[in-house]
């Protein structure tokens, strides 16, 4: 147990760091923000990574991976907050699933792919959520708190253009707060500049579509298909916007951890990869896992080795020995990225859009 709990220890101390006072609050009233939502997804899904790799042997037997992660889980969560006790009706319910997809993980052959389910992830973020708000009025500290951070006015058909943008603006920046520290300001420079142009368009679009046509009554079935177009288009923006944020960080990850091997690249090898990334998600879905993990990690790996467009298209691609450790860590990543990916796409990606419209 002490293997386990010395694993996922700092994932906990530094997710619940992260959290604002403000972002405390709306834990401790039962309403937590979507960015929040984000925060604990990428830690759970690194705990059950980092879980798996200590648990890693096939034939260890199953009561003591359940008893060693369950203790270690909850130790985690009751040593971060400060707290003697960190029971309630969740806590054996989150501990079950996290040890049961553990278990789930580890095994899977080498040779398949396994991601957390966007439902299993999805409720191990709400029983978590749920013990932090029954935990709050146990905390040794209590920030006092201002308003929520994410109190918006409504969208009127008289806000401009730049008003609907700035709120889009706010959105992106939301959904970037957890992969911040992962990259430099020129790559946090280079993604806002890759949006800019997407941003004004959609503003624009948001505005036209919001304007009143004719005198009261209810929406033209040209208005509402306006505004079906108008979600279609945030829902895909929002989407493209986080598959490129998250292979920002991967590329960051990889290139410090793996000085020696990693190549320098400019932005438009970045932006080459990300056509070439768009295109494996466009054109596979999470029923073809493998395949998927498989085409990402290989344009990773063939990117921060400084490889060409065209020999990123061309299969396969040989992986020498001196690079194996490095490509085997760029497969974890993808596998965690997917994880997190297919949840924000099936739990989070609409409640995005209706802060934006």
């Amino acid at each position: 147990m002490e293997e386990s709990i010395n694993t996922i220890r700092p994932l906990f101390q530094s997710c619940f760091e992260r959290l604002t006072a403000d972002q405390w609050h709306l834990v401790a009233s039962g309403r937590p923000d979507i960015n929040t939502k984000h925060i604990l997804a990428h830690m759970l899904v690194k705990v059950l990574g980092d879980l798996s790799g200590v648990w890693s042997n096939p034939g260890v037997k199953r009561n003591r991976l359940h008893e060693s992660v369950n203790s270690s889980v909850t130790l985690s969560i009751k040593e971060t907050l400060g707290i003697k006790s960190v029971y309630s009706p969740s806590t054996d319910k989150l501990t079950e699933l996290i040890s049961t997809e553990v278990e789930d993980l580890v095994k899977t052959p080498r040779t398949q792919t396994r991601i957390t389910t966007p439902h299993r992830l999805n409720a191990m973020i709400i029983l978590l959520c749920n013990i932090l708000e029954a935990m709050a009025g146990k905390q040794k500290k209590q920030a006092k708190v201002k308003q929520s951070i994410f109190r918006r006015k409504q969208t009127t058909p008289r806000q401009s253009t730049q008003s609907v943008q700035d709120i889009i603006l706010d959105e992106v920046n939301q959904i970037l707060k957890p992969i911040l520290d992962d990259m430099s300001r020129t790559e946090y420079k280079m993604l806002k500049e890759e949006f800019s142009a997407d941003i004004a368009d959609i503003a624009r679009t948001v505005t036209e579509s919001m304007r009143p046509q004719g005198t009261g009554g209810p929406k033209s079935p040209q208005q509402s298909h306006r505004l079906v177009q108008v979600n279609v288009k945030i829902c895909d923006f929002f989407a493209k916007m986080f598959i490129r944020a998250s292979m920002c960080q991967i590329t960051s990850q990889i290139k410090a951890k793996f000085t020696r091997e990693a190549k320098v690249t400019d932005s438009e090898s970045f932006r080459s990869l990300m056509v070439d990334v768009e295109y494996v998600l466009r054109t596979t879905d999470e029923t073809t896992l493998s395949a998927q993990t498989w085409q990402l990690s290989t344009l990773l790996y063939t990117h921060v080795t400084g490889q060409t467009r065209q020999a990123r298209r061309r299969a396969p691609v040989s992986v020498p020995r001196r690079h194996y450790s490095m490509y085997l860590d760029i497969r974890g990543r993808v596998i965690r990225f997917l994880s997190l990916f297919w949840w924000w796409l099936s739990n989070q990606v609409i409640s995005t859009v209706q802060c934006s419209i």
